[in-house]
């Protein structure tokens, strides 16, 4: 039988250092199914271990490999996907590692004034109503445990809300990763994140698995990175507010609990 890779269409891409070793660890093949498919983005299942595909216009997750295709073949779910000498081969692509992108929260050395500086950017109506369609769907307690570090608003807030990846989860991950950042220990947050990550979808629990290990979208880094320098943080806000429907919002609402409190978090009605 002729190996999958000289089958498929060779494709090289970016992908973080994390995902270079989940293509090399274990044996030289592994055997996995296709969990999500679609133009921009399609990720496969390994065992306990998700690595995705990107094309050139979506969001590089650290699962991700990065590409320059304009678009994806779309497979349905559930179709085989394999690796073969550190190849994924999935959806009649051979796709390799040709470059190691970052994908670390960068250090955050004083977070105070990085709160000071995020706060105006935070009032822009824009960036304000989005934040605010994250919190509808949260209960106020669970965010404003995830401010005190309490471990029990992780099942309050994991799996909740809407999106591939609910939006509840996005703030976890936006919190986790901002954690990493100021060089503080996930702790119990990020022990009870690890313990019940599987009342989530497997595709978000790789993701928030990731952010405890301080791993983080791109547009994260970059808003971390102006926040250290102060320059060049609407443009950030703005970038990561972009990422998905809700997404983005729910990662800068997390990191922005995980930053010191300069003033309460807005009280909602009871759902």
């Amino acid at each position: 039988m002729l190996s999958s890779t000289l089958l498929a269409t060779p494709v090289t891409g970016a992908a973080s250092s994390s995902v270079w070793h989940r293509l090399r660890a274990g044996s030289a093949s592994a055997s996995g199914t296709v969990l999500h498919s679609g133009t921009q983005a399609l990720y496969a299942l390994f065992g306990d271990r998700v690595i995705g595909v990107t094309a050139r216009d979506a969001v590089h997750a650290p699962v991700t490999i990065a590409t320059s295709l304009p678009r994806l073949p779309v497979v349905a779910v559930g179709e085989p996907a394999t690796i073969e000498d550190a190849v994924l081969c999935v959806a009649g692509l051979a796709i390799s590692v040709e470059r190691l992108v970052p994908s670390e929260a960068p250090p955050l050395d004083d977070p105070l004034t990085a709160a000071l500086r995020l706060a105006p950017a935070l009032r822009e109506p824009y960036v304000a109503a989005r934040l605010d369609a994250v919190r509808a769907q949260l209960p106020p307690a669970g965010l404003r445990g995830l401010a005190a570090a309490r471990p029990p608003a992780v099942l309050t807030l994991l799996g909740r809300g809407d999106g591939l990846t609910p939006v509840g989860d996005d703030v976890l991950a936006g919190w986790l990763a901002a954690t990493a950042s100021i060089r503080q220990c996930t702790g119990s947050v990020g022990a009870a994140v690890r313990a019940h990550a599987h009342r989530t979808s497997t595709l978000s629990a790789a993701l928030l698995l990731d952010a405890v290990a301080g791993q983080c979208l791109p547009q994260f880094r970059d808003l971390v990175m102006a926040l250290a320098t102060g320059r060049g943080i609407s443009a950030a806000v703005a970038g990561l507010v972009a990422v998905g429907h809700t997404s983005g919002a729910g990662m800068l609402l997390g990191a922005r609990l995980a930053l010191p409190v300069l003033e309460p978090e807005p009280m909602r009605s009871p759902r």
